[in-house]
C-alpha cells in the first residue's frame, strides 16, 4: 500500500514556507490543534539542530492554526500564524 503525504506549510512572517511532509492518513485522523503543536514541535528541533536559536526561540510566539479541516485531495495546507502583531 502506498503512503501519501500532506506537506504543512507555514504561513508566518518570518517562517512562511517552512514545511513539515505527514503521512495524509496520520494528518486526517489527529485533531488539528494537536498536528499544529506537533509542527511547532519539529520545527523548534529543526532550528535547534541547525543552530538557529533565535529561530527556535521564536516558534513558542505563534499561534499557528488551521483555518479548515484537513481533506484526502489535499496535498498542500497551511498552518497560519495570528497572533497580535501579526493579524
Amino acid at each position: 500500500m502506498e503512503i501519501h503525504f500532506i506537506t504543512i506549510q507555514v504561513s508566518a512572517p518570518t517562517y512562511w514556507g517552512f514545511q513539515y511532509k505527514v503521512p495524509l492518513d496520520y494528518a486526517i485522523s489527529v485533531t488539528p490543534e494537536s498536528l499544529a503543536k506537533e509542527t511547532q514541535t519539529h520545527m523548534k528541533n529543526f532550528f535547534e539542530t541547525h543552530n538557529l536559536q533565535e529561530l527556535k526561540d521564536g516558534v513558542d510566539l505563534l499561534n499557528l492554526h488551521f483555518h479548515r479541516a484537513i481533506t484526502p485531495s489535499d496535498t498542500v495546507v497551511y498552518l497560519c500564524d495570528h497572533t497580535e502583531k501579526n493579524p
